[in-house]
């Protein structure tokens, strides 16, 4: 063996050792599309979030084991409660309901519809959006709200988990 196919193999395995120590970390995020539909005061919402996030979050609250893309059993009501519990809308102190609509699956991703009715004389809501973080504490989670012409971008993560948003500028 030559001297420098010696030094070859020697650097591959100081790389290999090297990045063995190293593991990969997972991003965790979700996005949600909020928009106000100003002729009907309907705000509707739409969540996109990893289905492996989702399944281990519903585990954990639970204690069975979910599976979801196909789903192996109801589950709506689970997501619907669980998202009652981490998403959570208020105007002038007064909780907002918010209705779950359903979810459909696209590859890796679930998509979870949603509304919420406003009262016309609404111009400011007060959200708290604390979705996976109990479970997955670097989870980020990105709002985009549109109304009209109007639009704004909110990241809510373990630090930030409340915001007003301007609903009327």
């Amino acid at each position: 063996m030559n001297l420098q196919t010696m030094f070859k193999k020697i650097g591959l395995l100081f790389i290999m050792l090297l990045t063995m120590g190293f593991t990969l970390h997972d991003v965790y995020i979700s996005s949600m599309k909020m928009e106000l539909i100003p002729t009907s005061g309907e705000l509707q919402l739409t969540l996109q979030v990893f289905t492996d996030d989702l399944e281990l979050v519903l585990q954990s609250q639970s204690g069975e084991e979910i599976q979801l893309n196909p789903d192996r059993q109801a589950t709506n009501s689970l997501i619907a409660a669980y998202l009652k519990s981490v998403l959570k809308f208020s105007a002038a102190k007064t909780p907002i309901s918010l209705e779950y609509l359903g979810k459909e699956y696209h590859d890796d991703l679930t998509l979870i519809y949603m509304q919420a009715k406003l009262a016309d004389e609404m111009s400011e809501l007060e959200l708290t959006h604390q979705l996976f973080l109990s479970e997955l504490p670097t989870q980020q989670n990105l709002v985009h709200f549109k109304s009209d012409s109007y639009r704004k971008s909110f990241l809510f993560d373990a630090r930030m988990q409340k915001s007003p948003i301007r609903i009327r500028p």
